[in-house]
């Protein structure tokens, strides 16, 4: 097991559609220690995803009625919607037995 988590990718599957065009933010790159935590913008209307090269996402958990959907990748990700308008943690477990907390902030984008 890493003591340290080497990178997160956190980038948005999909943003705001704005005709006839779609937007897109680009993926941020994180670095912290095993147990670590951030904060991070999330959309509140469209999935985001967790990505972390070199592991698997195995779980997210959040409190009850915070995630609407939540589904693994077979690249290794997870994809996830939430509907919450406040801010809460998600927290993330790997395959490497790497685990970290997002304090995510919903936003409408």
């Amino acid at each position: 097991m890493k003591n340290n988590l080497p990178a997160l990718l956190f980038g948005t599957a999909m943003m705001v559609v704005v005709p006839p065009a779609a937007q897109a933010q680009s993926p941020a790159t994180i670095s912290l220690p095993q147990g670590g935590q951030f904060r991070l913008s999330i959309s509140n209307t469209d999935p985001n995803m967790i990505f972390i090269p070199g592991d698997k996402v195995t779980a997210i958990t959040a409190p009850g009625g915070m995630l609407a959907d939540k589904r693994l990748t077979t690249a290794g990700g997870v994809l996830f919607t939430s509907v919450a308008t406040r801010t809460f943690t998600i927290f993330v477990e790997t395959a490497l037995g790497q685990t970290f907390s997002v304090v995510a902030t919903p936003v409408k984008k």
